[in-house]
């Protein structure tokens, strides 16, 4: 919970009129829900909900609230022109009022479990607060600002972007005193245009960090020079499960499927070995960050390897369910990417049993869409998955660069159907696609159903 504040100490810096008595609130809600007596609503106007159309909720509940112009509401408020840059201003000036330590994440795909793992390495030290969820656009950062309070020493701040500026503009509300652009995949095309500004807008998140702050740059990245060259003259600290001269490197690689990894972190102020419950190469990589943050602020390599190996899988992330078919099931269908689908195969590749990929398509990848889907599908093919079964029309270009051992489907259902009694004790069966697929459905049927296998 944030400090106290007053209504009035708002006015100038949000750009707000105060009507009714002055309130003093320590808590900023924008569910009406949600709300508590003594709160400040914030009225927010999406797409399918406009909160102005809850005040006689929040009326009722006796809450003060930030509003627009114009509306009619009996209780203290404070006007506003935009709620959400007023929400945004009240993230702002909460983090101001932070004296401790900010780490910053930004990357196309990844970014939750590294805030995930920075955020257990920092707790081991002192009180930290990070991002819940996925809470990373321009009213999930403020809000978790918001929610820094005087007990926090350390907090960890997600940032996703779908435009250009994006970052930009949540930095500004962070001021991050260390920052990560994990990476920069072909992802919210349709918003960014090429890779080429992901590449910038990604980059963007070094240019907030003051000069004693600390760049932590992904030495595996294509962009990492570019990146490096703008964080200069920053303090830096790289990390890589490729190269042995980075600052954080990896070493003595074991791979345990599904179940996790085990491997070396080496530094300058010496080893340790870390045995991961999260699998693939790509959170060995995840983990090198988190490594790289507790390193920033002077964390022990045994409190950091404590850190990370306490953080598990989270619903939707390579999620492993063993229903009563024996199958193994893998559920990593939160959402989807090109990079993102590539760490999945590379998962599946490693189980030892018949592999097939359900893959559902990957959104938001413009013009250059059915490029993307077919290099998926030969890249699962070169991996050795044996199986690809593609659901709707834009996974078309998978399955044709697949091949044989592909079978397509145009509906949920029908797949459902055959994939409820298909999957066995020796199958491993991966489900993974866009958010706007909603695979968990997929997911459910498998893990839930009675039916025996074949």
């Amino acid at each position: 919970m944030m400090r106290s504040m007053t209504l009035s100490e708002l006015e100038t810096s949000l750009n707000a009129n105060l009507f009714g008595v002055d309130r003093t609130f320590s808590r900023v809600c924008t569910d009406s829900r949600q709300i508590f007596h003594g709160d400040v609503f914030v009225a927010l106007k999406g797409a399918n909900l406009d909160g102005h159309n809850f005040l006689d909720e929040v009326r009722l509940a006796g809450v003060p609230a930030i509003l627009c112009k114009g509306t009619d509401y009996d209780l203290s408020k404070l006007e506003v022109e935009d709620t959400q840059l007023a929400l945004g201003g009240l993230g702002g000036i909460n983090r101001t009022l932070f004296p401790g330590f900010v780490a910053a994440i930004t990357g196309s795909s990844g970014k939750t479990t590294v805030k995930n793992l920075v955020t257990s390495v920092f707790a081991k030290k002192a009180p930290t607060i990070g991002s819940k969820g996925n809470l990373n656009n321009e009213i999930g950062v403020p809000l978790t600002l918001l929610n820094i309070g005087p007990s926090h020493e350390f907090a960890v701040i997600e940032m996703g972007a779908g435009k250009p500026g994006d970052i930009k503009y949540l930095c500004e509300l962070v001021r991050p005193n260390a920052a990560l652009a994990l990476n920069a995949l072909p992802a919210h095309l349709q918003g960014m245009g090429d890779l080429s500004a992901v590449v910038e807008e990604k980059g963007s998140i070094y240019d907030s960090l003051p000069a004693d702050g600390v760049a932590i740059i992904n030495n595996d990245e294509p962009a990492s020079e570019l990146w490096r060259r703008r964080a200069n003259p920053k303090v830096l600290i790289d990390f890589s499960v490729r190269n042995p001269r980075a600052d954080v490197y990896a070493s003595n690689l074991q791979f345990y499927g599904i179940d996790g990894m085990g491997f070396r972190v080496n530094t300058q102020n010496g080893f340790i070995d870390v045995n991961l419950k999260l699998p693939g190469v790509h959170n060995v990589s995840n983990s090198l960050a988190a490594v790289s943050f507790g390193l920033a602020c002077d964390i022990d390599l045994e409190e950091i390897a404590i850190g990370i190996e306490s953080v598990s899988s989270e619903a939707g992330r390579l999620t492993r369910y063993q229903p009563a078919s024996g199958a193994l099931v893998i559920d990593d269908c939160y959402n989807a990417n090109p990079g993102s689908v590539r760490a999945a195969i590379d998962v599946l590749a490693k189980c030892d049993r018949r592999s097939t990929l359900i893959l559902g398509s990957m959104q938001e990848l413009g013009a250059e869409s059915d490029f993307f889907h077919r290099e998926i599908g030969k890249y699962a093919k070169d991996k050795g998955i044996e199986n690809l079964w593609g659901l709707g029309d834009r996974i078309l270009p998978a399955l044709d660069a697949f091949g044989q051992s592909g079978r397509w489907f145009s509906n949920k259902s029908d797949l459902i159907d055959i994939a409820v009694s298909y999957f066995g004790a020796d199958d491993a069966v991966l489900i993974k696609g866009s958010r706007s697929e909603a695979l968990e459905v997929i997911v459910e049927s498998l893990i839930n159903s009675k039916e025996t296998s074949c």
